[in-house]
């Protein structure tokens, strides 16, 4: 079964300039932008540093999650407990209800229903945050991705008690998926916007295959009560950190509960 990583870092082995500069680049901080320090600072903040990089204002981390340089420093450190279900500290502000908008830029209209989809499946569970479909300027804006991108959607969490305002899709390799996993991908895009992150964040290769990859047990998550104490791919939680190529994973159980829980 073909996986895809919500983001796939493909960095070449050698970087090369001019001909009037031939220096080559070779080593893993002037390949990524991640240094000695950036890197130490993702891990104790319980994300995975392999295949992180630099991007404008801030790191893309564990395939999916853009991290600010003020949320690398700011993020708490608390030890937390692993093999569970997890949000991060920052969560959307609810009092008493709140809806959030969402807008699809023009450039990328064509996942106006899959997105419809997905807002669908978040209606459905009656949660005290609601979200609906504008023409622009929405809380949370969908908009295309560089043509340079290699993953298939990115986004991040909330802050000062709002979503986070920004989802960036692949147009040619998330557009070449089926409906079902456009919806699933946006939809999993948004519970990060909300506070969610990845159900296997202690070990990735339960979704992604390949060896083990086990994170930090230092802070930046936090274990949702009445969630698993595992997770697996049998389950397909929509927020594990790969999907199969062609897959649809609405909301299972222990998904309904954790969004339940915290909204």
């Amino acid at each position: 079964m073909k996986l895809l990583h919500f983001i796939t870092i493909l960095l070449a082995l050698f970087i090369i300039s001019c001909q009037q500069d031939p220096q080559v680049r070779t080593t893993e901080e002037e390949l990524t932008g991640i240094t000695a320090e950036v890197k130490q600072k993702i891990i104790n903040l319980g994300f995975n540093p392999e295949n992180s990089f630099k991007m404008e204002g801030g790191y893309m981390v564990e395939g999916d999650i853009f991290l600010t340089e003020e949320e690398l420093h700011s993020l708490p450190n608390n030890r937390i407990p692993v093999l569970e279900q997890y949000r991060t500290t920052n969560l959307v502000t609810v009092n008493g209800t709140k809806t959030i908008s969402i807008s699809v830029n023009k450039d990328v209209a064509s996942f106006t229903q899959a997105l419809d989809s997905a807002i669908a499946r978040y209606n459905a569970e009656n949660l005290t945050l609601k979200f609906k479909r504008v023409s622009s300027s929405g809380n949370i804006k969908i908009s295309k991705a560089a043509s340079s991108a290699t993953y298939l959607a990115n986004s991040g969490f909330p802050s000062s008690g709002r979503p986070y305002s920004n989802i960036s899709v692949n147009l040619t390799l998330l557009g070449a998926q089926p409906f079902g996993t456009i919806a699933t991908v946006l939809a999993h895009e948004i519970g990060h916007c909300i506070g969610f992150r990845h159900t296997d964040y202690f070990n990735r290769s339960i979704s992604c295959g390949g060896s083990a990859l086990g994170e930090s047990s230092s802070g930046g998550a936090i274990h949702i009560p009445g969630t698993p104490t595992d997770a697996t791919q049998a389950a397909q939680s929509w927020m594990l950190s790969c999907i199969g190529s062609g897959h649809d994973r609405p909301f299972n159980a222990d998904d309904k509960v954790a969004l339940d829980y915290l909204y």
